[in-house]
């Protein structure tokens, strides 16, 4: 049967946020909201006639299941990161493991796309459409659903490749001739055509979530946030050495100019759109970030990762092909006592708040600093970097520490052979690996 319990809760949550909005905004400007409020009732309707007769083929489905096994997931496709990764691990599974049996799996979109070019790559490799939507609820509502659903990575592991497919699989998107030669045009209408090689460079700030997610107050996230100006060293220095740099970002609060042609900003360009988004970040020699949603298409890629301004240090992305230098955390606000590597793994605090109620200062890395990690991953990509032992030696204190956290069992499994801390940090730093 139906969870009727669910189906209520769910139509009584929609109810209630109509009604909040009516309380914070007056009952006559609230006016404008009942045909929004009409539109919400009739989907559920909808949705509700829709599921009730998708149990019949569920019913069928589940009789033919000694021929052929059919099951029905999705894509939470609403922000970037979890998007990615999801559809990445996804299409890196189908290839490392194949069903004992005769299988055919279905799959719909949760929600608006971030992205439409990934949607447009991930509909050329699984079966999307929407009409699953209503299987998959038919589906859970009947016995022996478990054996029918696939669960999505944001689920199942929060969107982190805990079992390290991405490096143990081949498998990845591709793209067409036509695609192809549209990202190579790109780079020769900004004049990086001759560059050998580009990067992208993609900073956090909060305009993206105002913009496209101001429905809530995303102030809680403000302590991952940089400052684009401290990128300016590490991008002119690329440059030089005759890369093309390519700042990433779908809304940004500030611009980046940088008084280098190599240099592009193209996320203040009238250039932006989806499908660079993506051909930009899978193509470039590697991407520098802070862990935002948009590296993970480099992620899924097999793209190399700088992972600068990395907060909290418990959320490491240990599957990746990345160099991390984490933001540093002061027990005051004269910044006179740094947080050594044990007292940082034990306050993984995803709240602004939660920093400043413990007595905790956070300050971005230094441009020097940005320039030393940047410095770090071209060379090991290109002429190579020599580790004497005593860097092999505070890596693998790092990783002991690490490991020994009660927070590596929750959000950690696979690390990836080249996944590392800054060299320069660690050498720097001696005093932190305690």
């Amino acid at each position: 049967m139906l969870d009727a319990s669910k189906v209520l809760r769910r139509a009584q949550n929609r109810v209630n946020y109509q009604f909040k909005k009516i309380e914070r905004r007056g009952v006559r400007a609230s006016f404008r909201l009942i045909p929004v409020a009409l539109n919400h009732c009739i989907r559920f309707l909808l949705s509700a006639v829709a599921t009730i007769v998708a149990l019949l083929p569920a019913l069928v489905i589940r009789i033919a299941r000694p021929f052929i096994l059919i099951r029905f997931g999705y894509f939470d496709a609403r922000r970037m990161g979890h998007f990615s990764v999801d559809i990445g691990t996804c299409l890196a599974q189908q290839s490392l493991f194949v069903p004992k049996r005769k299988t055919f799996d279905l799959y719909f979109f949760k929600g608006v796309p971030a992205n439409y070019q990934l949607a447009k790559m991930a509909t050329k490799e699984f079966f999307v459409a929407p009409f699953v939507e209503y299987l998959w609820a038919a589906n859970r509502s009947l016995p022996f659903r478990d054996s029918h659903t696939l669960m999505p990575a944001i689920v199942s592991s929060r969107s982190r490749d805990t079992n390290g497919v991405l490096y143990k699989s081949k498998s990845r998107f591709t793209f067409s001739e036509e695609e192809n030669l549209a990202g190579r045009e790109f780079l020769n209408t900004i004049g990086l055509d001759n560059c050998s090689h580009f990067i992208c460079l993609n900073t956090r700030d909060g305009a993206y979530l105002k913009e496209y997610l101001g429905e809530s107050n995303w102030d809680y996230h403000s302590y991952r946030n940089v400052d684009i100006n401290n990128y300016r060293l590490a991008a002119t220095y690329l440059a030089e050495k005759g890369y093309g740099v390519v700042r990433m970002g779908k809304a940004v609060e500030n611009s980046f100019n940088v008084n280098n042609s190599r240099v592009f900003d193209y996320a203040s360009s009238e250039y932006r759109c989806d499908f660079l988004d993506v051909w930009l970040m899978a193509n470039c020699l590697f991407c520098i970030s802070n862990g935002t949603g948009l590296d993970s298409v480099s992620d899924i890629f097999r793209v190399p990762t700088v992972m600068v301004d990395f907060i909290p240090l418990t959320h490491l992305h240990t599957w990746q092909d990345a160099i991390t230098l984490p933001k540093h955390l002061y027990w005051d606000r004269e910044n006179i006592k740094e947080l050594v590597l044990s007292e940082v793994i034990k306050c993984g605090f995803v709240r602004t708040e939660d920093y400043v109620q413990s007595g905790i200062t956070i300050v971005d890395s230094s441009p020097v600093e940005i320039l030393s990690v940047v410095t770090e991953m071209e060379q090991r990509l290109t002429t190579g970097i020599n580790d004497t032992d005593l860097d092999s030696e505070r890596q693998s204190r790092f990783w002991e520490l690490f490991q020994e956290s009660e927070h590596f069992a929750k959000y950690h499994g696979f690390i990836h052979p080249r996944n590392r801390l800054s060299q320069h940090m660690l050498r720097e730093n001696v005093a932190w690996l305690n």
